[in-house]
């Protein structure tokens, strides 16, 4: 289970930081890309936790996932914050988003346990 959440942290991570990447590119600077970024990677961790770390391959309903995206916008706020405080402080996009990252995963991961180990919710 452990594993299977580290790897959905991973690749919410890549996809945070492709996505802010493209955003700096197009010119958005380091904050606003994570307007859209945040909700890509929460939806691509619930699909790879649900799945892959709590093995639940029960139907997906909507209200689930409006729990989840619910859930997590406590860690995702506080992710968010941090994240544009260390931006702010001119440290490096990679490492401003690895320390957020890193800082909202024990909650994300309570979190998410909780609803997602439930089959019959």
């Amino acid at each position: 289970m452990i594993i299977g959440f580290c790897f959905a942290g991973v690749l919410g991570f890549l996809v945070e930081i492709c996505l802010i990447k493209a955003g700096i590119f197009l010119g958005l600077g380091a904050i606003i890309p994570r307007f859209v970024s945040l909700p890509a990677a929460i939806a691509a961790t619930f699909l790879t936790n649900r799945f892959i770390s709590f093995s639940n391959y029960s139907p997906v309903r909507g209200a689930e996932i409006v729990a989840y995206f619910l859930a997590m916008l406590v860690g995702a706020s506080f992710s968010f914050i941090l994240y544009s405080s260390l931006i702010i402080m001119a440290v490096r996009v990679d490492l401003s988003l690895a320390i957020a990252t890193i800082c909202t995963a024990i909650l994300n991961f309570v979190m998410s346990r909780k609803l997602l180990m439930q089959k019959d919710r």
